[in-house]
């Protein structure tokens, strides 16, 4: 997406450093007991068992749970407790050094991930990122237009906008408080940004909405793209909550040359992701009539 592509927000996060974890706790498993001497056959088995389950169990859980700066720490006090076995049954304290090296290295990145998701994110340029979500603000979608605009013409081709609209967000606010809300919104935007791809640039457009720009080939393909943004935005339930959101897109530049009329196209093509979807057709949509066609949610 030409200059703002270039000034994405660093994305690491608990669910990529549990990635890793996957393969490090792997290796641990095949090889850790008996590198450190413990060759007691079931329990060593046992043992390979359970750590590699526990990194599959928490990588699962960053998932599940989009509270990076409560997850982080818990994550990285039962990284140690599950690997002091190989110190304390073994016998190769040569290997006390690396270990300990790892476990230096997922506290650290724990607490620079905690730092990261509480203080505001710049990019270059002078950028600014939402320091919740990760996504450019506002005031950034105007010129995303353009630059996407630009790289449509150049390449004879359009461009896509989805927007997302969490419902009742200021209840979750008022009720369940500011925490609960954004890792709706963080959760949202996850499950969005995984739809839309790579090539999507996100944007939080209000507390409550977000918007990604992306190439599309056709119409046709910028209407399925929100219906599997739809799907995807109320696929689990967070922290024991339904998700509920509007989904809306429009095609620029058929439907827009500037990011208030694309918006407002947008408004106009919206449905409700709330068990069954309802959007308009691109045929009809592009002759200005008012028929639906109902698509059933899988």
């Amino acid at each position: 997406m030409g200059a703002l592509a270039t000034a994405r927000p660093w994305a690491w996060r608990e669910h990529q450093k549990a990635r890793y974890r996957v393969l490090v706790f792997g290796v641990l498993a095949l090889f850790g007991p008996p590198a450190f001497g413990i060759t007691a056959g079931p329990l060593s088995a046992l043992y390979s068992l359970l750590i590699f389950a526990y990194s599959l169990w928490s990588l699962r859980l960053t998932v599940v749970i989009q509270d990076d700066r409560s997850l982080g720490p818990l994550l990285s006090v039962l990284d140690v407790a599950l690997t002091l076995p190989l110190l304390v049954w073994g016998s190769a304290y040569w290997l006390a050094l690396p270990l300990v090296g790892f476990w230096a290295v997922s506290l650290a990145s724990s607490v620079i991930i905690h730092r990261i998701c509480g203080t505001p994110i710049r990019t270059s340029g002078d950028r600014i990122a939402d320091a919740a979500t990760g996504l450019y603000q506002a005031h950034r979608f105007p010129r995303g237009v353009e630059s996407e605009a630009s790289h449509a013409a150049s390449r004879g081709g359009c461009f896509g906008l989805v927007t997302v609209h969490v419902h009742r967000y200021e209840e979750l606010l008022s009720y369940y408080g500011p925490d609960a809300a954004q890792t709706t919104m963080v959760s949202v935007v996850r499950r969005t940004r995984r739809a839309v791809g790579k090539c999507g640039e996100g944007f939080r457009l209000g507390p409550d909405r977000i918007a990604f720009l992306t190439p599309v080939g056709s119409p046709a393909e910028a209407a399925e793209l929100a219906v599997q943004v739809s799907r995807a935005a109320g696929e689990r339930l967070v922290e024991g909550r339904r998700i509920d959101t509007t989904v809306g897109y429009a095609v620029g530049p058929r439907d827009g040359a500037t990011a208030a009329e694309l918006v407002a196209s947008a408004k106009i093509s919206s449905f409700e992701a709330l068990g069954s979807l309802v959007v308009r057709s691109e045929e009809s949509r592009a002759a200005g009539a008012g028929a639906r066609v109902r698509v059933a949610i899988g």
